[in-house]
């Protein structure tokens, strides 16, 4: 979830040596840009969030998700769902664009 809506994978910029697997067992999550919060749909961030607990028995279970999975495909026509996943597909992208824009002016 975090990777579809930052376009990284978490902890990208870490080591993934035993260090990491160990802040990840001590409740170290993904940084979510600050920038992003704005535009990100609040149900999506509270799924992520979940998803993210150390409490397994605050996860959602497979089949809640598949259920989420469904009825978001199923309404799909909902126009305050699309519109909000649209809005966060553009601000990804333009984010994306802003990133490598600044990995070349350093370059240069």
């Amino acid at each position: 979830m975090y990777e579809m809506v930052s376009a990284q994978r978490p902890f990208a910029d870490q080591a993934h040596d035993s260090y990491w697997m160990i802040d990840i067992c001590n409740g170290v999550r993904p940084k979510i840009p600050d920038l992003m919060l704005d535009w990100i749909p609040k149900w999506y961030l509270d799924l992520m969030y979940r998803c993210w607990s150390d409490d397994p028995l605050e996860r959602p279970e497979a089949f809640e998700l598949g259920d989420f999975s469904y009825e978001i495909h199923r309404k799909h026509l909902d126009n305050n769902i699309m519109r909000q996943l649209k809005i966060a597909d553009e601000n990804q992208k333009n984010t994306s664009k802003s990133q490598k824009q600044e990995l070349f002016s350093y370059s240069s």
